[in-house]
């Protein structure tokens, strides 16, 4: 009977050390957390590439609640294999809990933090309250020097008494340089007078950095609103104002200015910075030192100056030579006139001449009496 009732005793104790070790209640006061906390990066996007302040943000969540989010940027020097930490390698920047500790975002402003234009891997990681942590990571570009634009046509400033003189199209040529490339580029065209109408703006998308772009062309839309249709109205003077855009924006992006990228107003004459400038450093060279990520250590004045000083001399000379104003002359070829006036008495209309004209150049009265 005693052995029975030691066996029942033994068996009641069994059960309930079994139950204790499978209920989270029972002796151990708190839920027990085992499973390590998870965290979502929303913003910004895998390869965005970002200019100014911006903000960071995603989701995270734990069993027991989320401790903390703390964030760290690195970058690696291609040419050297050296990683660099922002802040630093032994500090976070702390992001901000929201939402009984669901979300969190953190703001990162590169200028404060001396964080230079690059890419950059962002590693996430989130702490719960038992001290168990996870990760996420997102590889971005940081940009925020603008477009560096250097034009070899139109060359002639808004003061000149010879400005480039254009025909039946009106091309920009020249160069430019931008990590993250030209997005948009805006050409405002005014009236040339006393008072200065803005006649068209032209919005050019996606512009390669060899730059070599038909604005308008005689009879379509954009040249007649700018010039008119008549093509014996003869010289007709304008300047214009260019304006170019990289591919970064704004993280977030709230507004269409936002969604534009670093605005670069002002641009140089390739004439006028080439022996200064152009002559010792190619031009993605010249936006290096603008943007401060210039890698090359040697000093190519010759003249024991530092790469400091170098470089502030570059600068300087690009301030001098800035210009955010262009003149220029749209007119018709003279042969123009002449081949329209005798096509005309012939009762072609304007568009079949100009075809003619297309195929045959100055030559064509003589081609078409010939045959």
């Amino acid at each position: 009977m005693i052995i029975k009732r030691r066996k029942t005793t033994l068996y009641i104790f069994s059960l309930a050390f079994l139950f204790s070790i499978f209920s989270c209640d029972v002796g151990l006061g708190e839920a027990v957390d085992t499973e390590p906390p998870s965290v979502e990066i929303s913003a910004p996007l895998a390869n965005d590439k970002i200019r100014g302040t911006f903000t960071m943000s995603g989701s995270c969540s734990d069993e027991q609640g989320v401790k903390s989010v703390e964030i760290q940027f690195s970058s690696i020097d291609d040419s050297t294999g050296i990683v660099s930490y922002y802040p630093s390698e032994n500090k976070f920047f702390k992001a901000s809990l929201k939402e009984d500790n669901t979300k969190w975002e953190c703001v990162i402003d590169p200028q404060k933090n001396k964080i230079p234009d690059g890419s950059y891997e962002a590693s996430v990681v989130v702490i719960d309250k038992a001290g168990r942590n996870s990760k996420q990571k997102k590889s971005f570009s940081i940009d925020n020097t603008p477009p560096l634009v250097v034009l070899t046509r139109p060359s002639a400033k808004k003061t000149d008494v010879n400005p480039d003189s254009y025909g039946q199209k009106f091309i920009i040529e020249g160069q430019a340089s931008d990590d993250s490339g030209i997005d948009l580029l805006e050409v405002e065209i005014y009236s040339k007078e006393e008072n200065p109408k803005l006649l068209k703006t032209v919005q050019l998308k996606n512009v390669p950095l060899s730059i070599n772009i038909n604005v308008a062309e005689f009879k379509d839309e954009i040249y007649t609103e700018i010039y008119g249709d008549n093509i014996e109205e003869g010289k007709k003077d304008y300047f214009c104002k260019i304006k170019a855009y990289d591919g970064t924006k704004k993280v977030p992006a709230l507004s269409d200015d936002d969604k534009k990228g670093n605005l670069a107003d002002s641009y140089y004459l390739y004439n006028d910075i080439y022996s200064s400038v152009l002559s010792k450093y190619k031009i993605n060279e010249v936006y290096q030192i603008l943007s401060g990520t210039y890698k090359e250590a040697e000093n190519r004045s010759g003249e024991g100056e530092s790469e400091k000083s170098v470089f502030e001399t570059v600068k300087e000379n690009l301030s001098k030579n800035k210009i955010e104003t262009l003149t220029t002359v749209w007119k018709e070829k003279k042969c123009i006139r002449d081949i329209m006036i005798f096509f005309k008495e012939y009762g072609l209309t304007t568009n079949l001449i100009l075809k003619i004209y297309k195929k045959y150049g100055c030559n064509a009265i003589e081609t078409i009496s010939n045959n």
